[in-house]
């Protein structure tokens, strides 16, 4: 969706360690502080310093939040020790945190993302963070092509303090 709207961006996935593949695709050791410092580093090298970051690390394995919290902090830090002029927001994303229905299955380590998002506004100031709940991910690929749409319009939102929580097809 970015790149048909002509809009240069960079993805992280977890790998053997960080390694750019030259079209803005970075793997990462994801347990080494070290390498989220690299990631900064080379994003400066080529250009991509992100407006936006969609921290999706709480999707990858849905049942294991403190893994995303690790994470999170991992890069928050290190975009302390490589700070950015300019501003940026944050979208945590996470599925189980919040009960919105009250038939959601909850998963309380997914709310540990919760803390960071709350704390990295606050020793960074131009970082925004907001919280979103996608729940559960379609497997249509229909349905995940409106969470991704849904995901990429939340940057510049009102209110990014208050949490969000997309269910049946609503934010």
């Amino acid at each position: 969706l970015l790149a048909a709207g002509g809009v240069r961006f960079a993805t992280a996935s977890s790998g053997g360690g960080v390694a750019s593949s030259g079209d803005g695709s970075f793997t990462i050791n994801p347990d080494r502080p070290e390498d989220y410092v690299q990631l900064i580093q080379a994003l400066r090298a080529e250009g991509l310093m992100p407006r936006s970051v969609l921290f999706l690390s709480g999707l990858k394995n849905p049942r294991n939040g403190r893994a995303a919290f690790d994470n999170l902090l991992l890069l928050a830090q290190a975009f302390g020790e490589a700070p950015l002029p300019a501003s940026l927001d944050w979208i945590i994303v996470g599925s189980g945190i919040f009960s919105v229905s009250g038939n959601e299955t909850l998963d309380p380590d997914q709310a540990l993302l919760l803390g960071p998002a709350g704390v990295i506004s606050r020793e960074y100031a131009n970082v925004t963070c907001r919280v979103v709940d996608a729940g559960e991910i379609p497997v249509a690929v229909s349905g995940r092509r409106k969470v991704v749409e849904k995901l990429l319009r939340e940057p510049g939102k009102p209110r990014a303090w208050r949490p969000v929580a997309y269910r049946g097809g609503y934010r």
